[in-house]
């Protein structure tokens, strides 16, 4: 068991009565970093309530030095009292394990983005569209599914920067793949849903990309952000590309963001110079070897399940584009990491076939309705028909 060291505080030079009090040493270090700032530190400390303490000293204990020199106790009091709110408000909140919740919910920042107070914005939105979720799995596609929409953000490589804060993306209406990360895990963490951000410079071509893992009540799986996949969790465009990770070195692998001291640090995909605390999560993403001629048919793919995924996640991109209307679709951008299989033979191939499926598949509905009509529709035209049977059909012949 780890222990728990103490000092002793004098509080005469806070201007507070002459007494002491033991607080803990990280604490005590944080107050120190804080140099200037330090009395909204221990105004926090003094002022917080007993059940949000600990997610208090989480805070305090593992928060940069600039946010320790910079943010006041009303931000952090408010911070863990709405944290602890949402996870009092959500069916699996209970069961959640305090080390998830005070390392994946309390922060109030995934990576290096702008701090600012989303979570009182966000818990309003969207804890009422996750109250009926069983696990945080299913709040996790449920607010995949709808954040999108609700706050008019999508895809953009005309954003202002990568990893903007969620006020930049609202007001822009425009976010790279990171910004649109940021969004829905802090929606997430808004909502009592360990979120974490997932980065990755590709170690076979060039680019890198963001998405989103989510605690599912017994396991990590991972989402991309504005990308919901009917079929569920596990689902990308891009498990391909990280199944070409496996043996990449430090610099090309697949890192989770952590708000703590991991003992390991690595450079984010998306800006040059941003090293952050992180786990290396290769691992999971690397999947089983398939056979040679599977390979062959997709160089691309180092296991069956990828490809497959791959797949369904790139169909599912592809209705949602088919489905907006006109003005949407005008401004819709897919993932660029996608250009570079389009500039190879077979991706190119696999990707047009796809989106013809989805073409295909958006119009049944509406050409069902003409053909029940008996008429042929293009643009505003239209042709009525007549269409019947004459005569007797012969044997392997036509009537």
């Amino acid at each position: 068991m780890k222990r728990l060291s103490l000092v002793v505080v004098g509080f005469a030079c806070l201007g507070l009565p002459l007494r002491a009090q033991s607080v803990p040493a990280a604490i005590a270090a944080a107050w120190l970093r804080a140099e200037a700032n330090r009395g909204e530190l221990e105004r926090a400390w003094r002022e917080v309530g007993e059940q949000e303490r600990p997610a208090l000293a989480f805070l305090l204990e593992h928060m940069p030095t600039a946010d320790a020199q910079t943010l006041d106790s009303a931000f952090l009091l408010a911070e863990v009292r709405l944290a602890r709110e949402a996870r009092e408000a959500v069916a699996w909140g209970a069961k959640l394990p305090d080390a998830l919740f005070h390392a994946f919910v309390v922060p109030y920042a995934q990576a290096k983005e702008r701090r600012e107070a989303w979570r009182v914005d966000f818990a309003q939105r969207f804890l009422p569209l996750v109250r009926d979720c069983k696990t945080s799995g299913e709040a996790a596609q449920k607010l995949n599914e709808t954040i999108f929409a609700v706050l008019n953000v999508h895809y953009s490589t005309g954003r202002a920067r990568a990893d903007q804060a969620p006020s930049e993306s609202i007001a822009q209406g425009k976010a790279s793949c990171t910004g649109l990360s940021i969004l829905l895990a802090d929606a997430c963490r808004a909502c009592c849903v360990p979120a974490r951000l997932v980065s990755v410079k590709w170690p076979h071509k060039q680019g890198n990309h963001t998405w989103v893992e989510v605690w599912d009540g017994a396991a990590w799986r991972f989402v991309g952000a504005d990308e919901p996949d009917p079929a569920g969790l596990d689902r990308g465009w891009f498990v391909g590309d990280a199944a070409r990770c496996r043996d990449a070195d430090r610099d090309h692998r697949i890192w989770a963001v952590a708000f703590a001291d991991t003992g390991q640090r690595f450079g984010a995909g998306w800006g040059r110079g941003i090293e952050l605390w992180g786990t290396d999560e290769t691992a999971r993403y690397v999947g089983a070897p398939v056979s040679a001629a599977e390979v062959a048919t997709d160089s691309d793919v180092s296991g069956l399940f990828a490809l497959i995924a791959q797949d369904d996640a790139v169909r599912a991109q592809l209705d949602r584009f088919f489905a907006a209307d006109a003005v949407r679709q005008a401004t819709f951008e897919f993932d660029r990491n996608l250009d570079a299989e389009l500039q190879t033979k077979d991706g190119d191939a696999r990707l047009r076939a796809l989106a013809f499926a989805a073409w295909r598949d958006s119009e049944k509905n509406t050409l069902q309705v003409d053909f029940a009509a008996s008429r042929v529709q293009a643009g505003d035209k239209a042709s009525a028909y007549v269409c019947k049977q004459v005569g007797v059909r012969p044997a392997g012949g036509w009537p």
